[in-house]
């Protein structure tokens, strides 16, 4: 697609093709321009953008006053090359070394004694040395898998951010016909949400009056006030406001409204945490705590609370859903909030792919529950750039 036929799109063949077979377009709705990104042909039109599926077939579109920002990343995950490398060379460690002479290794008389020991019926029907092939085959396999997988990440993704919904995402680099694609969306983006209006003598100037400042507390307290039993929020503030807000939070939920409440903690001891709610009056036994740094941190109590599970390891990710999930169905409230404390705190002992996968499964899990849910972030960069993921796919973002 190039720059003119974007310009001119009733003189260009490829977009008149188009405005023919995509029947189910309104009659009226004009296609502006197309790009081959990937495997997909996005489509503007001057109400929306649609995105073709070569395989599988299919599409799906957005609307421009739903998108709330367009962005192309290259996440870089170090970690999947490194493990790569690991098994590359522990195959062909093997291959050189072993494969030779299977039967003469010392890898040969451990799998030997294991199958005697425990698959004695599959002695002498399967060789020595298949078994070892197999295993090299397997580890090298492994290696490539992890290898092509960090190849693939690094080519780099364009992500449309979406209000409702999760991200729209498109596997291709930053070349021209990308740029040229976020440009033209940027640009119908302009004309949709008015950014292009220019005040004049005619549009008096709307000054408001500065409003009267507000303490955290006040502010988190307010911005609670008219959500659902079912609302997802994403609650952003300095780290200095962090026991004010959280404080807040807790007393409008559990002490105020009767939620049950499940308190998952990567950012303060569980002692630490209840003696800090309960100075402010605000009631700890009825509260669930999932509690991911005590123990790291050596403050883990000598008697386990009733209401409180330690986790050994912050950066288990699977082991705090799997608590997450047990323990949200001992309360027995009927409203009932989940609040994680902070994805800022995650990011320390985890990578942020691994946490952003952590969060969107959590966001999942808490819409199926039917129950209300607040994911805190701390202000910080890394923390940010993931909140900017997470806020089409909750009901609302609160900044303190």
């Amino acid at each position: 697609m190039t720059e003119d036929a974007a310009v001119c799109p009733e003189e260009d063949p490829e977009i008149k093709k188009l405005q023919e077979s995509l029947d189910f377009l309104p009659e009226g709705e004009q296609i502006l321009s197309s790009h081959r990104v990937g495997f997909n042909t996005v489509v503007l039109t001057d109400e929306r953008i649609i995105v073709l599926r070569r395989f599988p077939s299919g599409f799906v579109d957005v609307k421009y006053e739903d998108i709330r920002a367009v962005e192309h990343t290259s996440p870089i995950d170090i970690s999947k090359l490194i493990k790569a490398v690991i098994f590359l060379t522990i195959g062909l460690y093997a291959y050189v070394n072993i494969m030779p002479n299977p039967y003469a290794s010392p890898s040969s008389a451990f799998i030997n004694r294991l199958l005697q020991d425990y698959f004695p019926e599959l002695v002498g029907l399967l060789p020595i040395g298949m078994i070892l092939e197999l295993a090299v085959i397997l580890i090298l396999g492994v290696a490539l898998s992890m290898f092509l997988e960090f190849i693939d990440n690094s080519g780099g993704r364009l992500r449309i951010l979406q209000t409702g919904h999760a991200p729209l995402q498109m596997r291709t680099s930053l070349n021209p016909t990308v740029r040229n694609l976020i440009k033209h969306l940027k640009a119908q983006m302009a004309i949709e949400h008015g950014d292009r209006q220019i005040p004049t003598q005619t549009q008096p100037l709307n000054i408001q009056p500065e409003p009267v400042p507000f303490s955290p507390t006040q502010r988190i307290a307010m911005s609670l006030t008219d959500v659902s039993p079912t609302s997802i929020l994403v609650v952003s503030a300095d780290s200095g406001d962090h026991l004010d807000v959280i404080s807040s939070a807790v007393e409008t939920f559990v002490k105020k409204n009767g939620y049950g409440c499940l308190y998952v903690s990567i950012s303060r001891p569980y002692e630490q945490l209840t003696l800090t709610l309960e100075s402010k009056g605000i009631p700890t036994k009825e509260i669930q705590f999932i509690d991911c740094i005590s123990t790291m941190a050596g403050k883990k109590p000598e008697t386990r609370p009733a209401n409180a599970i330690f986790i050994d390891n912050p950066g288990n990710l699977e082991e705090v859903s799997l608590y997450m999930d047990k323990t949200l169905a001992k309360i027995k409230n009927e409203k009932k909030v989940v609040i994680l404390d902070s994805i800022t705190s995650f990011l320390i002992y985890n990578n942020p792919r691994s946490v952003e996968e952590f969060t969107h499964q959590l966001i999942s899990k808490i819409r199926l529950a039917s129950v209300a849910g607040i994911i805190l972030n701390l202000h910080s960069k890394d923390s940010d750039e993931l909140v900017r993921t997470l806020i089409p796919m909750c009901d609302k973002e609160i900044s303190v």
